[in-house]
């Protein structure tokens, strides 16, 4: 029998060992071409499913060694179907690594440390290991201290802080498009290159593009998953819109993911309006709140599940731990 206790004690697990990997390599992963959620998120999963297997540490640092030759991802898949895999591979890697090191199967049982290690390989050869960043496990609880940030947009996360700073404009000035002279995006070359579709010409492409989802929020007020078809992103004001923005970029080390984002919207009479983002929405910091959570939800299901079982899987998981027996949610998944 499976609770949603013991789920959410390995979701939890997982985590501790996301934020160990990520924070002493994660910097260096896409400075290579690297994509990191299915490479960190791949090792994050195997801790998850470990715990949940019940697997003994030697079991366990045989399911990282061998989800550590799983883990793959490239920047040069986004804005394509491949990029969204990624994170679904992360989870299979976990589920296949554990299940496997179970049977008996091994691998390499120091696979984070020392020369060809997972840290060396995927840190630029510059990380050496984890560099003490698991001596506070079991003692300092991450996902409390550091949080866990959500997505409230349906696009790279490089977009997130200009979206949120033209809808701020939007919204604070009554702007429409047909005002819209030129618009600047001020933001770390970075996210420039991880949303590097500067005129996208599919849907992938959009949510890999800045210039896009700003255009889209100033014509809309909104975006959702129905803006990002190829009939949506090659709409003929949505492209002349789109290219009107042009990017500036702040002094700051080319490679920091600071999300700080500033737009700046001339307007035909000559005014400007500018606001600048520090922390999107769904950071820590500046959280979703439930009901938000929910609908996205809600709307991201409703392209799979029917409304009855979404509303009956939201439900469950808001009270996961009190669940003892998840086979009523796994069969309404399946049915779906």
């Amino acid at each position: 029998m499976l609770s949603g206790r013991k789920v959410l004690v390995a979701y939890i697990a997982g985590m501790e060992v996301i934020y160990r990997v990520g924070s002493s390599i994660s910097e260096y992963i896409p400075r290579s071409g690297w994509h990191p959620t299915p490479i960190i998120g791949t090792i994050g999963a195997v801790a998850a499913c470990a715990n949940i297997l019940g697997l003994n540490s030697a079991q366990a640092q045989n399911a990282l060694g061998i989800a550590a030759s799983l883990a793959t991802g490239l920047l040069k898949n986004f804005g394509s179907m491949t990029k969204p895999m990624h994170a679904g591979n992360a989870a299979r890697n976990g589920v296949v690594a554990a299940e496997l090191a179970a049977s008996g199967f091994t691998g390499n049982n120091d696979i984070f440390d020392g020369e060809f290690s997972f840290s060396q390989m995927f840190g630029s050869r510059t990380a050496a290991g984890l560099m003490g960043a698991e001596n506070d496990l079991n003692r300092e609880w991450r996902i409390c201290t550091e949080g866990l940030a959500f997505k409230p947009y349906p696009s790279c996360r490089s977009t997130h802080s200009s979206i949120d700073a033209a809808l701020w404009l939007r919204n604070k000035w009554d702007i429409s498009t047909d005002q819209v002279a030129d618009i600047t995006c001020k933001i770390s070359p970075l996210h420039t290159q991880l949303a590097r579709f500067h005129k996208p010409e599919t849907g992938y492409q959009g949510k890999f593009s800045i210039p896009y989802c700003v255009a889209t929020v100033l014509c809309n007020g909104s975006i959702s998953l129905e803006d990002f078809t190829n009939e949506k992103v090659n709409n003929a004001d949505m492209q002349e819109l789109l290219s009107k923005l042009s990017f500036l970029y702040p002094d700051v080390d080319k490679g920091t993911m600071d999300l700080t984002a500033e737009i700046t919207i001339t307007l035909n009479s000559g005014m400007k309006y500018s606001h600048r983002v520090s922390l999107p929405k769904g950071e820590p910091a500046n959280p979703m709140t439930d009901e938000e959570l929910d609908v996205k939800f809600l709307s991201c299901s409703s392209l799979i599940l029917d409304n009855n079982n979404a509303q009956k899987i939201l439900n469950l998981t808001r009270h996961l731990e009190e669940v003892k027996d998840l086979i009523q949610f796994f069969n309404m998944l399946i049915r779906s």
